[in-house]
């Protein structure tokens, strides 16, 4: 970001076009009556499928061998809280996440945010209080729902069939889940209802169980219990809604959704109208994923697959209503599986769960559950039965008895009958401390914005964190990170406005050399640097500390800008939010005068007729931008500037003397 001349007739243009601006397109009056909900599935546009659609779909189908048309299970939700992080709210409707409020009080949201979209977002997503990281309204689309794109019967001809129970396609997101069983920190839920259907040849039970104060832990397991192989692959979604973005050229950047991943230890970060310019129809990026998710400015909605594996990570944008002109709509961000993965039909499965019912095939014939195979075997997060076994045998020290067992076990359970698939949730801040206890994937990705100048910004961040913990004040830790800033580049610093000094008592000379060569140019600049070489005065050397100075300033907008640590924290009296603007512009007025004062006081070069343009100019100019940027930058400015001036009363002070 470069700084120029801008004549005060353009600045005060451009401040009243932005006040102008601000009135004619203000938000929508609160008092106003806003619109019914609209569902997802009519507002997104009908011609982009959130998931890739199945090329080996056959054209008709028909129902599993055996299945009752029974209508499965009623809708119903369950709370779960991790206590003073997250409000969880699961639903059988695709055993997804329907919403997750934040609980600690810096996260509320304290004005209602406005139905701008003018679609009717239900107003529990945009209410004053607890804020609601589940963006999305729709059944189709909460969050962390797994999708089929192929679930199909294979017989023996190898004719395919796709599932379908009752009267729901195994390969629908918005399957009714069974809610088997909850307790404080979980649930699991069973597809089809093994009541309903107590003769199903498939079950999927998904179980979901927290873990930590903004994470959950899912494990879904596909249970063939017919005779015939099943075909499936399987993704796990992350859905999020993309509010109009509202913001200007001199204002705080608009809060920005985004879809993002992490493959072969390569983040990616694709923002909506990103994704609509240039990659409309979807961004597929394959290899290794650790990790897919949506973010915004401060949070992050994420699932890890246990282990990263090989697979797709799928990004799209859905505009509303087909028009790719829109600026809001869906965004997704999919962990999709590569190829499609067989389960095995048998005479006998490998083991059945705990809960099927005793009139199953499979239950009469006395088959064992996996709850005790699992006893015998038991198999960490993401293991294969191949290594658990390895590490059961390992810790069986020569048990006959054991050794058997755990042999028969790993003999039934490596028929592959059924799958288990293993994922890590993050639904909070973010937060490094938390996405570090995730782990590198999440906490080495770009996660959090810093831009190009993150090797600056994390190290402030973190020097900035410190000095709060021990002063309790934003406002005392960012004066006192501007002064170790100020004293690393003090050496510097002051070299450069020893330039300036002896730049200004050179000005009768420069005066009387412009004077007579003033028409021979080429003779002008050859004689000033000869009379800067006498000197040994650098005619650049005052212009250091701004040019150092503009990265640090860049930096720490970035800082306040993504990190959530700072996110509605006050700053001091009057301005309680050092990410947002001075609501009555009195930090940016103090540091205009100051500005000003220092133009005054700095030697200079110019003729009257310029450094006066200048005195009045770059304070103004400064005032202007200051007073729609963070309150905390602008703090930060000024006790750079007001040490500044300390710096160069000293430095002509030592001169005088």
């Amino acid at each position: 970001m470069a700084l120029r001349l801008i004549p005060l007739s353009i600045i005060a243009t451009t401040i009243g076009v932005f006040w102008l601006s601000s009135i004619l397109y203000a938000d929508t009056d609160p008092s106003v009556e806003q619109p019914e909900p609209l569902p997802l599935e009519e507002a997104v546009a009908p011609t982009a499928s959130p998931s890739p659609t199945p090329t080996d779909a056959p054209e008709k189908t028909a129902k599993a061998p055996g299945q009752s048309s029974q209508k499965p299970a009623a809708i119903r939700t369950i709370e779960l809280i991790s206590e003073g992080h997250i409000r969880w709210t699961l639903t059988t409707q695709g055993a997804g996440v329907q919403s997750a409020h934040l609980l600690p009080e810096q996260f509320e949201r304290r004005e209602e945010a406005l139905d701008t979209d003018g679609i009717g977002i239900p107003e529990a997503k945009r209410a004053v209080g607890e804020m609601d990281l589940v963006t999305t309204w729709d059944k189709e689309y909460y969050p962390f729902t797994e999708s089929f794109q192929v679930m199909d019967w294979v017989d023996s001809t190898g004719a395919r069939t796709p599932v379908i129970v009752g009267e729901e396609s195994g390969a629908a997101r918005s399957k009714v889940y069974h809610l088997l069983e909850s307790s404080a920190n979980g649930a699991t839920f069973i597809w089809p209802d093994p009541n309903a259907f107590p003769e199903s040849e498939i079950y999927i039970e998904k179980r979901i169980e927290l873990d930590g104060n903004y994470t959950a832990t899912a494990s879904i397991t596909l249970h063939n219990l017919g005779k015939k192989k099943l075909d499936y692959r399987m993704s796990q979604d992350v859905f999020g809604w993309q509010s109009r973005a509202e913001g200007s050229m001199l204002g705080i950047r608009p809060n920005l959704t985004a879809a993002t991943c992490r493959v072969s230890d390569e983040p990616y970060y694709e923002e909506f109208q990103e994704l609509l310019d240039d990659n409309p129809t979807g961004l597929p990026i394959s290899g290794t994923v650790s990790w897919v998710g949506i973010s915004d400015q401060y949070f992050l909605l994420a699932t890890l697959p246990k282990p990263a594996s090989q697979a797709v990570c799928s990004m799209i944008a859905r505009p509303v209503g087909g028009n790719t002109d829109s600026s809001f709509g869906l965004v997704r961000s999919g962990w999709d599986q590569v190829q499609t993965v067989s389960l095995h039909g048998d005479e006998m499965p490998s083991c059945i769960p705990s809960w099927l019912p005793d009139t199953h095939p499979a239950a009469i014939a006395n088959t064992p559950t996996c709850e005790s195979l699992a006893k015998v075997l038991p198999r960490e997060t993401g293991e294969t039965w191949q290594r658990a076994k390895k590490r059961a045998l390992a810790l069986a020290q020569g048990d006959a008895t054991r050794i058997t067992a755990i042999s028969a076990a790993y003999e039934r359970l490596s028929r592959e009958t059924l799958h288990q698939f293993d994922f890590h949730w993050y639904i909070g801040p973010k937060d490094l401390t938390e996405l570090e206890n995730m782990g590198k994937e999440l906490y080495l990705s770009n996660t959090l914005d810093f831009g190009i100048l993150e090797f600056i910004s994390r190290p402030m961040l973190a020097l900035l964190n410190w000095f709060f913990e021990i002063l309790s004040s934003w406002a005392l830790a960012i004066v006192f990170l501007t002064i170790v800033v100020k004293l690393l580049l003090f050496p510097l610093t002051k070299k450069s406005l020893v330039q300036m000094k002896k730049m200004g008592e050179l000005k009768p000379e420069m005066d009387k050399v412009k004077e007579k060569y003033e028409n021979d140019k080429q003779k002008l600049n050859q004689e000033m640097f000869a009379l800067y070489k006498r000197h040994g005065v650098n005619p650049l050397g005052g212009c250091l500390p701004m040019f150092l100075q503009m990265p640090i300033y860049i930096a720490l907008y970035n800082t306040l800008y993504a990190s959530v640590n700072l996110y509605q924290q006050p700053l001091f009296g009057w301005v309680t939010d050092l990410t947002s603007p001075d609501p009555y512009y009195i930090l940016p007025v103090i540091l205009g005068a100051s500005m000003f004062l220092q133009q005054k006081l700095s030697p200079t070069t110019m003729d009257n007729q310029q450094a006066q343009m200048m005195m009045y100019i770059m304070p103004v100019m400064f005032t202007g931008f200051m007073l729609f940027l963070p309150s905390g930058l602008v703090l930060y400015i000024f006790t750079n500037t007001v040490l500044t001036l300390v710096q160069q009363f000293a430095l002509n002070r030592n001169k005088a003397a």
